[in-house]
């Protein structure tokens, strides 16, 4: 009890609050500051990211997977409600995002779903396009492409002393994919 009521003051919420509300201005203005650069025909992921966070629906529901891009986009998210955000986080579920979009838009239809995916773990759900064509579940998923397993290079190149095996991927069109699938697909 002494400890509780010792001689320091607490800080009142109002303090808390200011403090935290300036970590989180402080915060966006860095991110603001650092989109990566685009390439020619390509667009760069923090400035993607940067340009979707712009546009993101009111009430949406987000998923992330795993992955550089995916731990990446966690930061450019803000949200208004709760049950918005369905992260993977750091279990490692790779393929998780995209079902996670389906059951979240099928459990509350009158919210939009999307699901960012990077194309390694694109791969491992992809075809839960046919299902969500087929039972006419309207989720978006946005394919975060740099032709690597991201995550698993930079760890390979850590730990193995610059070497990287089996990490550059050979992608399709994911677009036109998803139109042989019945869904709308767009290239950015």
């Amino acid at each position: 009890l002494q400890a509780i009521t010792g001689a320091e003051k607490r800080e009142s919420h109002a303090v808390k609050l200011t403090a935290i509300a300036a970590e989180k201005r402080a915060w966006a203005d860095e991110l603001a500051a650092g989109p990566s650069p685009s390439e020619e025909g390509r667009i760069g992921p923090r400035q993607a990211l940067t340009e979707l966070a712009k546009v993101l629906p009111p009430h949406a529901m987000v998923s992330t997977d795993i992955g550089n891009v995916c731990s990446t986009a966690n930061s450019y998210l803000a949200f208004d409600e709760p049950r918005s955000f369905l992260a993977a986080m750091s279990w490692g579920n790779c393929g998780y995002a995209f079902p996670a979009a389906i059951g979240a838009k099928v459990a509350r239809p009158d919210r939009p779903a999307i699901a960012y995916v990077g194309e390694g773990a694109w791969g491992m759900s992809l075809t839960e396009t046919m299902t969500c064509v087929r039972e006419q579940i309207p989720v978006v998923a946005i394919v975060f492409d740099n032709q690597q397993w991201g995550a698993e290079k930079r760890n390979q190149i850590d730990f193995f002393d610059g070497r990287a095996v089996a990490t550059n991927l050979e992608n399709p069109d994911f677009a036109a994919v998803a139109r042989a699938m019945g869904a709308e697909g767009t290239l950015v």
